[in-house]
């Protein structure tokens, strides 16, 4: 069978040449993504004997779909990307290519201490107390009472992101009109911006919003990854924007611009430090860390962006290829056409691809 004849399959987000949103379905996708009996939380794989890592591979007469399953505490999309790059040297025959694993037996991130000019960090936007449970109540009431959120795919094409960025070029060149120079955001904040705006408007009661944007501890961290290989263990931390009511709603040069400036704030070593040290307190002390910052009456978007990663390229599978599938998808055989990620739960998230 092709993949465009199966049912299912030929329905899974594809490019298009305009802007396009196409749906996501979990219950329809996930029988791609795993065996009928594989483990969906921790406690089940360890019940079951399970191996961390499973692979699902299902093949149609011009494509492969091939599926890896792991828990979040083994390993990040960047220790996804070097297990797909290592997977494609071995295949091409480059041993000596891969790179040593390093951390396997001791967290890196585990007793790292301060840094001297950490300064106070985010605990001024920590929520506790009534403020923390007013937020957290308010969140399930919306999770119980408000209809289910539909998951979908959008697809910018370069042209149509090429005018949204001229377009919040334009924004920001406006408002430094003689004054300092011109700031600069990136792709990542553009769009963030964008996707921000949009779920603000479409509120019916507007609220401030925290943008929590995943980032990893092996860029913010430089000093403690200088060793000659790779680590695989989950690194994500978190970085937090807050948005007014007004601002959540305003201009996208703005929401830009203030994504930009909490990530480059928060993402030094010191603060980062001064993060980490602020979980383990709450590990020690409750079993967990707090991750609630912002306002108890705003509203949160998760964004992860894994654009820099470019997991689109990190699977090279072509001397696996027996037979050539459809060439006018792409020019290299065996190259990785689509990535997706099939999660439990993803309401209120984001991923950049």
């Amino acid at each position: 069978m092709r993949i465009e004849e199966h049912p299912v399959v030929c329905r899974m987000p594809q490019p298009t040449r305009g802007p396009t949103t196409q749906p996501i379905s979990h219950n329809d996708f996930r029988s791609f993504a795993a065996s009928p009996y594989h483990p969906v939380t921790l406690e089940e794989m360890i019940h079951q004997n399970a191996p961390p890592i499973f692979l699902h591979v299902t093949s149609f007469n011009d494509a492969t779909l091939v599926a890896i399953s792991w828990p979040q505490v083994l390993m990040d999309e960047i220790g996804h990307k070097e297990l797909l790059q290592a997977w494609s040297s071995i295949l091409a025959g480059r041993e000596e290519d891969i790179p040593d694993v390093l951390g396997a037996q001791k967290d890196i991130l585990d007793g790292i201490g301060l840094s001297d000019d950490a300064g106070p960090g985010l605990d001024q936007k920590r929520l506790k107390g009534m403020a923390k449970t007013k937020f957290i109540s308010r969140n399930l009431w919306d999770r119980m009472f408000n209809p289910s959120w539909e998951l979908r795919a959008i697809f910018l094409p370069k042209e149509a992101f090429a005018r949204l960025r001229t377009r919040v070029q334009g924004e920001l060149a406006h408002s430094y009109l003689g004054g300092d120079a011109k700031p600069n955001v990136s792709d990542g904040d553009i769009l963030t911006a964008w996707i921000t705006r949009a779920m603000a408007s479409s509120m019916p009661k507007p609220r401030p919003i925290t943008i929590l944007t995943f980032s990893n501890a092996r860029f913010r961290l430089p000093s403690l990854f200088d060793g000659d290989g790779v680590y695989l263990q989950n690194l994500m931390l978190g970085v937090y924007t807050f948005l007014s009511v007004e601002m959540a709603r305003g201009p996208l040069g703005a929401i830009a611009l203030s994504h930009r400036k909490h990530l480059d704030d928060q993402n030094s070593e010191a603060q980062t430090r001064c993060l980490l040290n602020s979980w383990r307190q709450d590990i020690e002390s409750t079993g967990s860390p707090s991750l609630f910052y912002g306002e108890p009456q705003g509203s949160v978007m998760l964004v992860n962006n894994l654009n820099k990663a470019e997991l689109i390229k990190a699977a090279r599978f072509g001397p696996a290829v027996v037979k050539q599938g459809n060439k006018s998808w792409f020019d290299v055989d065996g190259a990785q056409l689509a990535w997706a990620a099939i999660e439990e739960d993803i309401r209120d998230m984001s991923i950049i691809i």
